[in-house]
């Protein structure tokens, strides 16, 4: 029997907010205008706002009032590489009106995200530009500052086309088996994961070894393990690790062959996970993308 489940996405875009918003407490500290510095403050709690409020998978309204708030510091603050970021905010806008069926507006939701990708780029393109010219052009400039401008330039955007993508598709339909927790909510092409581990500096890691935790839970005979409980050990205990790869390869291995797939993962990644860390996490999410799609195949 097969049953349809509509089920959130994980904002990852708050994770890389968070960072930012930590840069601009940053910013904010070593300002000394108070205008300039009341700004910051604002938009500091906003941002803030922003991803406390995609963390708990709260859209609509909610949403709209740190976008709201963000919107109007930046009309205060006008210039033209603020445009795109406006625009930005804009489609941001549409999208929660639209998810709240507020408008007639779903017919403009393609047009508006491709504007909005389009926008964000632009914004994180002029920003880094003007950012690394002003520094070239005014030798008084503090270095360090300039470059945290320059990192905040690429992580906002990177943050907030990720929120903006999140409440432009809130849901994600998946096809469930009555019969298995199995769902294709843990699949993640290769491609995508092998850069979310190498450009997120282990952010995405952590959230793969939580899922990847809660997903072998399903292995034949296994006793259940808490995924939050083995993500801290993962993170804490030295050479721990090595051992949760090692134990959750085995739980793949017992999984694939129950879906009659090949699988002999468990040696092959504990010797990697000693000597070259970065390979098993791509080998295991292999081995679960062919999991999850047997599955949703029984399913269908």
């Amino acid at each position: 029997m097969e049953e349809q489940k509509k089920q959130f996405k994980f904002p990852v875009g708050a994770i890389f907010l968070f960072i930012y918003a930590s840069l601009l407490f940053y910013k904010f500290l070593s300002t000394i205008s108070f205008v300039f510095n009341t700004f910051i403050f604002i938009s500091l709690l906003a941002v803030v706002g922003l991803g406390v409020l995609s963390i708990m998978k709260k859209r609509g309204l909610p949403i709209l009032i740190p976008v709201a708030i963000l919107t109007l510091i930046h009309l205060i603050q006008f210039s033209v590489s603020g445009i795109p970021y406006i625009v930005m905010l804009a489609c941001i806008i549409l999208f929660s009106l639209d998810d709240m069926n507020i408008g007639n507006l779903a017919k403009y939701r393609n047009i508006a995200k491709a504007i909005f990708i389009i926008a964000v780029i632009l914004y994180a393109v002029l920003k880094i530009v003007l950012d690394i010219v002003n520094i070239w052009t005014n030798p008084d400039i503090e270095l360090l500052n300039g470059w945290i401008e320059i990192i905040n330039y690429i992580l906002h955007p990177v943050s907030m086309i990720l929120i903006g993508l999140w409440i432009y598709n809130p849901y994600k339909s998946e096809n469930k088996n009555t019969n298995s927790n199995v769902t294709s909510d843990y699949y993640v092409s290769l491609g995508k994961h092998i850069c979310l581990l190498i450009f997120t500096f282990g952010i995405w890691q952590m959230i793969w070894v939580y899922k990847s935790t809660k997903f072998t839970n399903n292995a034949i005979g296994e006793e259940e393990r808490n995924p939050t409980t083995k993500l801290l050990l993962y993170l804490f205990i030295p050479f721990y690790s090595i051992y949760w790869t090692y134990k959750t390869a085995q739980r793949l291995d017992i999984m694939a062959k129950d879906k009659n797939l090949n699988s002999d993962l468990a040696t092959v990644c504990l010797i990697l996970a000693i000597f070259i860390g970065i390979v098993p996490p791509i080998l295991m999410q292999d081995k679960v993308n062919e999991i999850v799609k047997n599955s949703l195949q029984e399913s269908n």
